[in-house]
């Protein structure tokens, strides 16, 4: 893992989550690229230092101050994030839900940290906001977080893991990115699946075990716990165990994406400082 993409929009929650890339990077030993997304009419060579031509609409030079505004903003949040870690930093001409996707091809970037306010609907949570739109269309695994981040030790890494699958799904890139995040951050992975209370236990735990070993995950501890709501079932593991960050493999649509319902997003809420890492299988 090289390359962590945090797209700000200068809040205090964007601040956030530079905060966790550069955690991230320190540990990775990795460069953060911070970027402000903002669709302009001057192309893809334009300069902040550079000028417009004379005949450049009132609208054009508004524009032109506001992309040199936001550039020196970034330079700042660069200089004082950037310590420990290279922080590199860019106005990228494109709106937000086609610039990140352009973005994280043209720089080969490995993940994606945004945050979130956490203070959205059920409906709304991961109903076309941009954690949404980064899970859906990013060809990498997207880490959302909620509020101020505080130093986090990464030491429990809790991997939702559901049998349910299609030919899309890539769980081998997924376990290969997991393993090696893991690795770097010097975390283990807990696997956990969360089956019915009337399943068979013992049945289900060789399903599982077949299915980590056939994916290859390494340094894990497996897990098989029973609930009938597995969200629930997955997010109590979560606070019993005192878990560094939650880490979802999902379709985009269905499958563990379902597990950001009302109340595990209220769960949640009472660990703000858990970081929620999604993979979408069919882009990974």
């Amino acid at each position: 893992m090289q390359k962590i993409l945090v797209p700000t929009d200068f809040s205090e929650l964007s601040e956030s989550a530079l905060k966790l890339a550069v955690d991230i990077g320190r540990r990775a030993d990795a460069e953060v690229y911070l970027v402000n997304f903002m669709d302009h009419p001057f192309g893809p060579t334009f300069s902040t230092t550079g000028e417009i031509d004379a005949g450049g609409s009132e609208n054009d030079l508004y524009t032109l101050k506001l992309a040199r505004k936001n550039h020196q903003r970034l330079a700042e949040i660069a200089s004082r994030h950037g310590v420990s870690v290279k922080v590199n930093y860019q106005v990228y001409d494109e709106d937000f839900e086609d610039g990140f996707k352009k973005y994280i091809r043209e720089q080969a970037i490995d993940l994606a940290v945004i945050a979130t306010s956490g203070e959205e609907s059920a409906d709304e949570f991961f109903s076309g906001n941009h954690t949404e739109q980064m899970i859906v269309g990013a060809s990498c695994p997207v880490i959302s977080v909620k509020g101020d981040y505080n130093d986090n030790d990464f030491k429990k890494i809790v991997v939702g893991i559901d049998l349910e699958h299609d030919d899309e799904d890539n769980f081998l890139q997924a376990a290969k990115f997991l393993n090696s995040f893991a690795k770097n951050v010097s975390g283990k992975l807990h696997l956990v699946h969360v089956a019915d209370l009337d399943s068979d236990k013992a049945a289900i735990e060789k399903k599982v075990k077949s299915f980590v070993d056939k994916y290859k995950f390494e340094n894990y501890t497996l897990k098989v716990t029973q609930n009938d709501d597995k969200e629930q079932g997955l997010i109590a593991y979560c606070l019993g165990t005192g878990a560094s960050m939650l880490a979802l493999l999902t379709h985009a649509s269905g499958g563990l994406l379902s597990i950001f319902t009302e109340s595990t997003t209220e769960e949640l809420s009472k660990r703000s400082s858990i970081p929620v890492m999604a993979i979408n299988l069919h882009n990974i």
